[in-house]
């Protein structure tokens, strides 16, 4: 009877241990979507918000480089926590992993892997391909759209779910507008 009750104790921590990089990529991910949603439109991001995401990127690389990523799901949120960083190396992997999670099926996959290319080609100092980044212009005190690659289509913008041009130019009106009000 002490064997069984053994047995069973060790499973139990065996499971909780394999099950963990799952829950430590979910957790990962809820404060991320925590911040965002607690994040006024146009605000900048704040010092204790940019640790914040650093230190996130780090545990997902921890995980990452320990092999630990099994599914669809933990890729694309894995790709989602690490484009949050302005770290080349983090914003390749981004890329990568959303582009493992959209061969797995997750159909915002490409949507991520565009954020992770434009980022880069932004902290490159580089126009930007679809036109999911945005910065702030100290001369204008408004938000701005990165620039852009010209050559890149609606049509292309659209397979990745990026909304056109137009569209990211009112999202810029948009977010100045917040800003205001905040």
């Amino acid at each position: 009877m002490r064997l069984a009750t053994l047995i069973v104790v060790l499973l139990t921590l065996l499971h909780a241990g394999c099950s963990s990089t799952s829950s430590r990529i979910g957790r990962l991910y809820q404060a991320l979507q925590t911040d965002v949603a607690e994040r006024p439109a146009g605000a900048f991001p704040d010092e204790a918000l940019m640790a914040r995401h650093a230190a996130r990127a780090k545990e997902v690389r921890e995980i990452v480089d320990a092999g630990a990523l099994k599914t669809t799901k933990e890729k694309f949120q894995a790709a989602v926590l690490l484009v949050e960083t302005n770290d080349l190396s983090n914003l390749k992997l981004a890329e990568q992993l959303a582009n493992e999670a959209t061969l797995g099926g997750e159909h915002l996959g490409p949507r991520v892997a565009a954020e992770a290319i434009d980022k880069q080609l932004m902290v490159q100092h580089q126009p930007q391909r679809y036109g999911t980044q945005y910065e702030w212009v100290v001369a204008l005190g408004e938000w701005r759209l990165y620039p852009l690659d010209l050559k890149t289509t609606d049509a292309e913008r659209a397979l990745v779910g990026v909304p056109p041009l137009a569209e990211l130019y009112a999202g810029e009106r948009k977010l100045n507008s917040a800003r205001t009000i905040h």
